[in-house]
């Protein structure tokens, strides 16, 4: 490891991020704000000012990550799904031939009544 990589591995005191807590308790401070650690934020390669996602998984779990991180999660939910499916496509099919049952279930609904009043 070279002068510059071992610099930037070490924080201050001497310790190097494996040395950091990865989990610490932290509190919720005025008008909502929370505090991101700053071994964490150099872990993550983010300064002041960075826009970030956050987002709620489930009951009592937050999550904040880079918008680079957020992007990849992204990517990786559609990994399985074959380059040639349309998705949107489907979609579309899908909702019109909802609206043509939901059509024809109103027009039976209508001629039953109709019926009924003659």
């Amino acid at each position: 490891m070279n002068d510059v990589a071992l610099k930037d591995a070490m924080w201050h005191a001497g310790t190097t991020m494996a040395d950091e807590p990865k989990t610490l308790r932290i509190r919720l401070g005025p008008q909502g704000r929370i505090v991101i650690p700053a071994h964490f934020r150099r872990a993550m390669g983010i300064e002041a000012g960075e826009p970030l996602v956050a987002t709620l998984e489930g009951e009592g779990r937050l999550v904040i990550e880079t918008r680079k991180a957020a992007w990849e999660s992204l990517l990786k939910l559609f990994e399985g799904i074959p380059k040639d499916v349309d998705l949107v496509g489907e979609l579309i099919a899908e909702r019109r031939a909802e609206a043509r049952r939901e059509e024809e279930e109103t027009r039976a609904f209508i001629d039953e009544a109709v019926v009924e009043q003659r």
